[in-house]
């Protein structure tokens, strides 16, 4: 009675807030936590006897995660236990393990298969290990593998161009996210085979990101690993807790304890999805900007640019190979909301242009928007129900030949009509609480004025796509999420 509501209610209230994946250990047998493993035992002499009744528990929560629009990051190993099965081998340990995986998971909407946190396997190893799974996986779920935060280049590098990996699981310093981020995408491009890189742990290991009574303002993880991660290209972030701190990696029982960094980190997403901006078709462009400290996204054909201010202030952006004019509109990415007018409302292609200054708070960071025309978004209006539906009724005599005229429904007949509105209906879970049918609501009343309420107001509930990428508008979406560590 009530058993696994816990977990229900923890994914209930990431996707309440907005977020859009989780990771997980299906196997930490000798790891830090020592508690998860699919058989019956974790004996070796078990290690080929899959306990059935448990992989049927996570399929429950599996399945509901994808009616809450969330990503499954399967880390299927960690450094403690990687050379685990078969001693660090593709034998027959190894390959039920990840046949296990693929026959009971691998149909959910959006999943990757990580080869191992902080993994130590050889490269042969590892190329073993991804060639099984993109041989056996039918849906063909991104592979990617998570390293040591000086690894990188012995680790990656032989990956580099390789059709069937897909990515990198980042492991850096906050200050160092978006540079990694930057080169790996890079990297990854000009060999010919772009990855899919994300920042899955930050810091160090006592710290990761702390909770909100510790870090109410979360600047450093918010800026440099958020942002950082977003405006390098990346897919996206997931959070590490540092075990020095109260609710770490390994003692976490109520993701709340981050329920600000949750909202700070859905205020980026918002920020993409509310102004229509085409990320997918973006690249990491920061030379266009005249300051180290501020980064820029520009759209292939010149019609979008998002240039974030690390430090506040202003900065110049290269326009010199575009033409016509751009609004410029500005976005708190603290505390969300709507587009602002600042100092400099439209520039003009041809040359080096000052975007101008923010509307309030200039020593803070900022995102600028500019985009070609007047920075006007057009969403599309909802198609109406009708109202009326011919009168289709079956002939007993078969003489009768059908109305042609539609009949009109009865007065207080019912209808059948989409509702926006979140129910009303509790939570599965009584810890969280949240609405299992999230609401879009969008405002359309502009606002310049930064001291105004946000104009828009927006509980998501992010897509998934049958590529395994996680998104809200697009297949590409970048993820955030607690991550196991």
């Amino acid at each position: 009675g009530g058993k696994g509501t816990g977990i229900i209610g923890a994914v209930n209230y990431l996707s309440e807030k907005g977020m859009n994946a989780f990771s997980f250990l299906p196997m930490n047998i000798d790891g830090d936590d020592k508690n998860v493993f699919p058989y019956i035992s974790d004996s070796q002499d078990d290690f080929q006897r899959i306990d059935v009744s448990k992989t049927a528990q996570w399929e429950i929560v599996f399945e509901h995660a994808d009616h809450m629009g969330m990503f499954l990051h399967f880390k299927t190993q960690e450094t403690e236990n990687d050379q685990l099965l078969d001693e660090g081998e593709l034998g027959p340990e190894r390959t039920l393990y990840y046949r296990e995986l693929i026959a009971r998971f691998g149909h959910h909407l959006a999943l990757n298969w990580n080869l191992g946190e902080e993994n130590s396997n050889s490269d042969d190893q590892r190329r073993k290990f991804f060639e099984y799974f993109a041989a056996t996986d039918p849906y063909h779920h991104p592979i990617v593998v998570h390293t040591f935060t000086g690894a990188k280049d012995v680790v990656y590098e032989p990956l580099l161009g390789v059709d069937s990996f897909h990515g990198a699981s980042l492991q850096s310093r906050p200050e160092n996210v978006f540079e990694d981020t930057v080169e790996w995408v890079l990297r990854s491009t000009e060999a010919g085979q772009k990855w899919i890189v994300s920042n899955d742990e930050q810091g160090d290991a006592q710290t990761g990101v702390l909770p909100d009574a510790e870090d109410p303002d979360h600047e450093i993880i918010r800026r440099d690993v958020l942002w950082g991660n977003i405006m390098g290209g990346g897919a996206g972030v997931e959070y590490y807790f540092g075990y020095a701190h109260d609710d770490s990696d390994l003692t976490c029982e109520d993701f709340r304890s981050r329920d600000r960094m949750w909202d700070i980190s859905r205020y980026a997403l918002d920020f993409f999805t509310d102004n229509a901006i085409p990320f997918w078709d973006m690249v990491s462009e920061s030379d266009r900007v005249a300051r180290e400290d501020a980064w820029c996204l520009s759209q292939a054909n010149g019609d979008v640019f998002v240039v974030y201010l690390v430090g506040g202030g202003s900065t110049e952006l290269g326009l010199l190979d575009q033409s016509g004019s751009y609004a410029v509109r500005w976005y708190d990415p603290r505390n969300g909301g709507p587009l602002y007018d600042g100092s400099v409302n439209q520039v003009v292609g041809g040359g080096t242009r000052s975007i101008g200054s923010a509307p309030a708070d200039a020593d803070q960071d900022w995102v600028v928007l500019i985009r070609r025309g007047d920075g006007l978004i057009s969403f599309p209006e909802p198609t109406p129900v009708p109202t009326n539906f011919p009168s289709i009724e079956p002939s007993m005599s078969g003489s009768e030949e059908p109305s042609e005229e539609p009949s009109e429904l009865p007065s207080g007949a019912p209808t059948a009509s989409p509702t926006l509105e979140k129910s009303s209906s509790p939570s599965s879970s009584p810890s969280f609480g949240p609405s299992l049918v999230p609401s879009f609501q969008p405002s359309m009343t502009p606002s310049n004025d930064p001291t105004s309420p946000p104009s828009t107001q927006v509980s998501l509930a992010p897509s998934v796509a049958p590529s395994g990428l996680p998104s809200l508008l697009s297949s590409n979406f970048p993820s955030i999420a607690p991550t196991d560590g």
